[in-house]
């Protein structure tokens, strides 16, 4: 039976004012279950890019919570713009010592009566470093502050504050007692106006279209914040002084800070000491950090400079084999992984370097690894962490190659695979055993566009310690990047929109870099001594970038599906129009589903933008732009009729292919799914009237034309 705490009556006025002695502006109550009745509301969407939003609830971490205590400390700029930047802010450090003791003693005193309790102190707005390796610790005292009734929630995270606005600095103590709760403040103090987000220095700012809040994408500030303290400068806080928000701004006219001041903040005191070196390093940590938006990364991520061998703009197409290495101690270095360098065109390329390196941007990722082929994609990334006798959990809805390789190849090498239906999350869960070492599903289905609750699939591989691979061909990063849904490792064919122009086959992997491969003994490839490499252990050696480190120096160097330089260059040429490609694909296969669903020869449709299909809702949540130029329709008759229909057609290709600025067809039954039986193909939904389209990017009214006579053609 659970314990009963009682609270002594009047313990709430005293800690009231006992935090006030202590130093806090404010103090407020909240109970553990606003987390979960409101957070969704507040906070709609993913919050943290790697973890579920629950992880994070106090009762989670803390299952004898009942109450978080919040207070805070104002942090005047009027003050701030006085202290001189060569001792690393001093106010700050005052400040850390006013809420360690605060918390100290709000612990100790609730300790002493009784009560469980553990303090948080430290976490808010001044310890910004937190996020870089912790976001979720900033995040919640934000919550805390906002669930006691001491603020809102501003746009880049921040708690806004009817006094001081954003200026403030928060401590929480999560506690066993039950206290009668604050309200909660209905009204947001923040509106919305952007300035925090112009005036950011690094770009730390992506607007969501899901939320209400921006992303502070890979949490650049908290970077800048690292990189100011090694400097011996005071935190930025630029947005917390353009901040409109406040009645602390009566103090200058409507301002925070002075003009004077201003000038002092915004340039970190730089004219007191060394301010052309300090003020050159600035501008060169904010050109190599800055978030730029995604049709920049597109085309100069991973070559930001010209080539340094050549002084090319362009990426060079290094078509060589091997490398010279200058000693042969760095040889050894090389081969031992403790030394960074090239070694052999099999595991490692520049130019194909620059597209990996272009490929995790992208998809905010840590680390990727090109290869031959999409098929080698899938295969090595399954592999990497799977052997004779383990197990994987995979969505049915697949492209035929997928399924073949599941079914067959991989059950050849000892590898069972359980295919179930992706519409059903839990479908996922009822099938993990044991030896499950992943969950595997396309992002956007092949052929039919069916589409996976990520999010859900996500938190199921996580809470059995496994990871969710997921190919996302058909999406690209720039519809949607699952990493920031919590999955772990994303594949493409770059054969299809990378490329964009059916020229050149190959592949990628990307490591979001945050799975914990040592949580438990599922993954001794990574966690213990391999003897395929020395007997290291890839966690150990290189952390974070263990999964694709191995898959480089294992796989890829015994298997040998290398790319080809020129393939890597064509997927560069490719990635530079992505964006562009891909809006015209979008706005394309709009039209021809409008136009397909009205024709009297077709029975029925299969995009999941239609509100009748069982996907919808999951589409409207993550393709906001849209998606889904390759999708499937079932002409009226027989299988004899359909293939006919492919046949008759002029501007579209009859090919295996799909993605191509091109418009495509196929007939999936008798070719991409053929290896399938044909209650395997029912059960993908592909029936023998189905006929797959990959819509191009040609002038809307001549692919419709095309799609008119062909229906003429088989009447």
């Amino acid at each position: 039976m659970e314990e009963i705490v009682i609270v002594p009556d009047g313990l709430k006025q005293k800690i009231t004012e006992d935090a006030q002695n202590f130093g806090l502006f404010r103090i407020g109550f909240a109970p553990v279950g606003r987390w979960e009745e409101n957070a969704a509301s507040v906070l709609p969407g993913t919050p943290m890019p790697s973890e579920p939003r629950e992880n994070y609830y106090p009762k989670n971490i803390w299952p004898w919570s009942k109450s978080v205590i919040t207070g805070i400390v104002p942090i005047p700029l009027s003050v701030i713009e006085t202290t001189p930047s060569n001792f690393y802010s001093e106010l700050y450090n005052t400040t850390n010592r006013l809420l360690d003791d605060a918390a100290y003693r709000l612990t100790t005193l609730l300790i002493s009566l009784g009560f469980k309790a553990h303090s948080f102190p430290r976490d808010g707005y001044g310890e910004i470093g937190a996020l870089v390796e912790k976001p979720e610790a900033a995040f919640s005292q934000t919550l805390a502050a906002k669930y006691a009734g001491l603020g809102t929630i501003g746009r880049n995270h921040c708690l806004i504050t009817k006094e001081f606005g954003p200026r403030v600095r928060i401590v929480s103590v999560i506690t066993d007692a039950e206290f009668p709760p604050d309200p909660v403040i209905e009204k947001n103090l923040c509106n919305n106006c952007g300035s925090c987000k112009k005036a950011c220095p690094v770009g730390a700012f992506t607007t969501r279209d899901d939320i209400d809040i921006d992303d502070m994408e890979r949490y650049k500030c908290a970077k800048y914040h690292a990189f100011l303290r090694t400097e011996m400068r005071y935190p930025c806080g630029v947005c917390v002084m353009v901040c409109p928000a406040g009645e602390d701004r009566k103090l200058y006219n409507g301002e925070a800070v002075s003009k004077q001041g201003k000038e002092h903040l915004r340039n970190f005191g730089s004219s007191e000491r060394n301010a052309s070196e300090f003020i050159e390093k600035k501008r060169r940590f904010i050109m190599e950090n800055r978030n730029y938006r995604f049709e920049t990364i597109q085309i100069h991520a991973g070559q930001e400079k010209p080539d340094p061998a050549t002084d090319a703009r362009a990426v060079p197409i290094y078509q060589t084999t091997s490398y010279v290495f200058p000693t042969s101690k760095s040889a050894a270095d090389r081969f031992a992984l403790t030394e960074a360098g090239n070694i052999y065109t099999r595991i490692m390329n520049p130019t194909w370097d620059v597209f990996e390196k272009r490929m995790a941007a992208l998809e905010n990722g840590a680390a990727a690894l090109a290869v031959s082929s999409g098929a080698a994609a899938i295969t090595y990334a399954i592999l990497n962490i799977a052997k004779s006798g383990d197990h994987i959990v995979s969505d049915k809805q697949l492209y035929g190659g997928t399924y073949n390789l599941f079914a067959n190849t991989l059950k050849d090498l000892g590898i069972d695979v359980t295919f179930v239906d992706g519409g059903s999350s839990t479908s996922f869960e009822n099938s993990i055993k044991p030896n499950t070492k992943a969950l595997f599903f396309e992002t956007i289905g092949n052929p039919n566009a069916s589409i996976v609750d990520i999010e859900a699939v996500v938190a199921i591989a996580h809470r059995h310690g496994i990871p969710v691979i997921v190919d996302s061909t058909f999406a690209t990063p720039y519809l949607l990047r699952p990493i920031d849904y919590g999955v772990d490792i994303v594949v493409h064919s770059a054969t299809k929109f990378i490329g964009g122009h059916g020229t050149s086959i190959g592949g990628v992997i990307v490591d979001g870099g945050k799975f914990d491969w040592a949580q438990n003994d599922k993954f001794p490839g990574l966690s213990r001594p391999n003897p395929s490499y020395h007997d290291i252990v890839f966690t150990d050696a290189v952390g974070k970038l263990a999964y694709i480190i191995k898959a480089r120096t294992t796989l890829l160097r015994d298997t040998g599906a290398a790319l080809s330089p020129f393939n890597a260059f064509m997927f560069l040429q490719g990635l530079e129009t992505l964006s562009f490609r891909i809006e015209r694909h979008i706005e394309n296969t709009k039209a021809v589903i409008k136009w397909l669903e009205k024709h009297p020869s077709v029975e029925r449709v299969n995009h999941p933008s239609l509100p009748n299909h069982k996907d919808h809702k999951l589409y409207d949540k993550y393709f906001p732009k849209g998606a889904g130029s390759i999708f499937t329709f079932e002409i009226k008759g027989n299988a004899e009729k359909a293939k006919r229909f492919t046949e008759e057609l002029n501007l579209f290709s009859l090919l295996a292919n799909v993605a191509d600025v091109k418009s495509l067809v196929i007939h999936p039954a008798t070719t991409t799914h053929s290896q399938m039986s044909e209650s395997e193909l029912l059960a993908s939904g592909i029936k023998p009237n189905t006929i797959r389209l990959s819509i191009g990017a040609e002038h809307i009214d001549d692919i419709i034309d095309d799609l008119r006579q062909g229906f003429e053609s088989v009447k």
